[in-house]
């Protein structure tokens, strides 16, 4: 069986979740829900107010922490963004639309496309009181990695 690119990346990325620690995590006090069964309006526009608001509440967070972020964007970088809410979502679908306007803000504070090769977007989720993280790590290993 033959991998895309795109899945070498996403495996690599996944093996350095599991083998360190995140160099940066910023905890963000945001609420992000399904836009799939967002039944409450039919129409575009205010799906289209709360897709910005997400996207600029992420960039306004990583404000204090863009400097150190673009710096660990040299050597490559895996960003973990995490829905923390009481229920779960498909993570095959509906997870990944979720957390788009997450992840289009983070794009924003690095200064990059979501599709830059540099960075490799890890979706998850956690149970938990809403919120959500965005955990930022190096692609080159730490000195604690044991492998």
């Amino acid at each position: 069986m033959t991998l895309s690119p795109t899945k070498v990346r996403l495996l690599a990325a996944l093996e350095l979740l599991y083998d360190e620690e995140p160099r940066i995590a910023v905890q963000m006090p945001l609420r992000i829900e399904a836009r799939a069964n967002d039944h409450r309006s039919n129409h575009w526009g205010p799906r289209a107010e709360k897709a910005k608001r997400d996207r600029m509440a992420a960039l306004l967070l990583l404000a204090g922490s863009r400097t150190r972020v673009r710096a660990l964007l040299e050597h490559g970088l895996v960003v973990r963004v995490v829905r923390i809410s009481p229920s779960e979502l498909d993570s095959h679908d509906n997870l990944g639309m979720a957390l788009k306007s997450l992840t289009d803000g983070v794009a924003d504070a690095l200064g990059v496309n979501d599709r830059d090769e540099r960075v490799v977007f890890v979706p998850d989720a956690e149970r938990g009181p809403w919120g959500a993280r965005v955990e930022f790590y190096s692609r080159t290993p730490s000195r604690r990695s044991t492998r």
